[in-house]
């Protein structure tokens, strides 16, 4: 992108990003197979998410082969995602219980790795089902394809910079309206606050897009949407732990794991209800549309 970004065009944005992303995507596979660290993983895993929220980010300006869509985008970073959560289990049944435990403690904590390493085998194997397999070699072959040869809509020659404010907005707005804001926290409501989670991971995605046009008020913002985030998936890996607790070891629902457990989720709750409270309160919610409104000309 050599243009500034008061006059760069909505198509050579986006085709900037869609490169930048699927390169990150492709880079990590090798080492994802080859199953050596689990950084790759991660990495590989969130850019297919953040190569699926630019494809929605960008829908209006790019024509994209069939094979190339968000659907097939989000199938990969779900079988992905599967295998990454069991790392981050396992990272945390060693890292973060383990330590807690007295002795008489910690067969409990090999049992369950034990199990939770019976899991990560079959997801691995999945996982490389996957990327062996025709779908993923098809979406490759089209992203590369369209990269060398885009495809655009009408709206391609138009000045991104006046139609930032109308990219960022819908996917806001879904975030602002959602449900899960006004939740405490109870066990039954955990997929509504997972949801939410997903939904904060787009938007904070879409934004980090667009942070260019923006200035630190709004990187400062997107540091509270990765709090968030970041809080909800201590809760959802809390009450996953704690659901496998229950299936593999049902006679042991009061040891100290479990109850260390139950305790980091009400931890991360009590962090939640506090992190929450700019999207609840009135003053804020316009502050942050008034951000989105107005780029901010010194940093474009």
């Amino acid at each position: 992108m050599t243009e500034g970004l008061h006059e760069i065009s909505f198509g050579t944005y986006a085709h900037g990003i869609l490169q930048t992303q699927y390169e990150h995507l492709v880079h990590q596979e090798a080492a994802v197979l080859a199953d050596e660290d689990p950084e790759p993983l991660h990495k590989m895993r969130v850019s297919c998410r953040r190569l699926r929220t630019a494809l929605q980010v960008f829908a209006p300006v790019v024509i994209l082969p069939p094979a190339l869509s968000g659907k097939r985008v989000r199938d990969i970073a779900q079988i992905l995602g599967e295998l990454r959560d069991l790392d981050v289990q396992m990272d945390g049944l060693e890292g973060y219980y383990r330590p807690q435990l007295e002795a008489e403690d910690q067969p409990q904590i090999h049992q369950l790795g034990t199990v939770l390493q019976k899991y990560r085998r079959k997801g691995l194997s999945r996982t490389s089902a996957v990327l062996a397999g025709s779908r993923y070699r098809k979406l490759k072959k089209a992203c590369e394809t369209w990269l060398a040869q885009p495809v655009y809509t009408p709206l391609a020659t138009r000045t991104l910079f006046p139609l930032v404010p109308y990219l960022l907005s819908p996917l806001l707005a879904r975030l602002v309206l959602h449900p899960g804001w006004f939740l405490t926290g109870a066990t039954e409501e955990d997929h509504v606050l997972h949801d939410l989670r997903k939904e904060l991971k787009h938007a904070r995605y879409q934004a980090e897009f667009l942070t260019p046009f923006y200035g630190e008020d709004f990187s400062r913002w997107l540091e509270t949407v990765k709090k968030l985030q970041d809080v909800l998936g201590t809760i959802q890996d809390a009450q996953v732990l704690s659901n496998v607790l229950t299936r593999e070891f049902p006679d042991h629902q009061e040891s100290r794991l479990a109850q260390l457990v139950a305790e980091r989720r009400v931890a991360a709750l009590e962090e939640w209800d506090r992190l929450r409270l700019p999207f609840l309160n009135p003053e804020d919610l316009l502050a942050l549309t008034r951000r989105v409104a107005h780029p901010n000309p010194t940093t474009a």
